[in-house]
């Protein structure tokens, strides 16, 4: 079958470092195979990944995405590269369709909307009130994450709100108790 035999062409050529090579291998593909557009896209995403050209990666990831917007794998990798650059608002946009897709674990669901909270606790750092209702607005899942319950206390900190930390903290620790949680109470000042 041509459109394999193009595609296994371009991942050699890619292993020998040979990138003109490679997008002529894909461009043959594509012709070869007018249909398959969805796996030359994907094979060419990928490489791209494995070069290290995370913005070319995505540009491709962005147009599978218009033409595809269920493909689980397509999204799982777009989402891949979104957290790798750090483009934390489009991935907020993607959330909704990674977790109604069912397209990663929920613990990874959990990880990113983590980084997500903390990227919004970075905008918000030191005012305890952005804090507070950044931390009330998420998720429940979430919130019963130890490890960002602790980054969330941390916050607290940050603003001064020690005393609420330590209740915080000593009532998670009565209900659950975690190494995690009892390092972090010492460091509460």
């Amino acid at each position: 079958h041509k459109l394999i035999n193009y595609l296994g062409a371009a991942m050699a050529a890619q292993e020998t470092n040979a990138l003109d090579r490679r997008d002529q291998y894909l461009r043959q593909a594509q012709m070869a195979e007018p249909d398959a557009d969805l796996a030359v896209g994907m094979m060419e995403a990928r490489l791209h990944l494995r070069s290290g050209h995370y913005d070319m990666a995505l540009a491709i990831l962005w147009q599978i995405d218009s033409l595809y917007p269920r493909h689980a794998p397509a999204l799982k990798l777009l989402q891949h590269v979104l957290r790798r650059l750090k483009q934390y608002e489009q991935l907020e946009r993607l959330l909704p369709r990674l977790r109604s897709l069912s397209v990663l674990p929920a613990a990874r669901l959990v990880k990113i909307e983590s980084e997500l909270l903390q990227n919004h606790w970075r905008h918000v750092r030191g005012r305890h009130e952005a804090v507070r209702q950044l931390w009330r607005h998420a998720d429940k899942a979430l919130r019963r994450d130890v490890q960002t319950f602790c980054l969330y206390v941390r916050e607290l900190m940050q603003c001064g709100a020690n005393n609420e930390a330590e209740r915080l903290t000593r009532k998670l620790i009565e209900q659950s108790w975690q190494k995690e949680l009892v390092t972090l109470y010492g460091d509460i000042p």
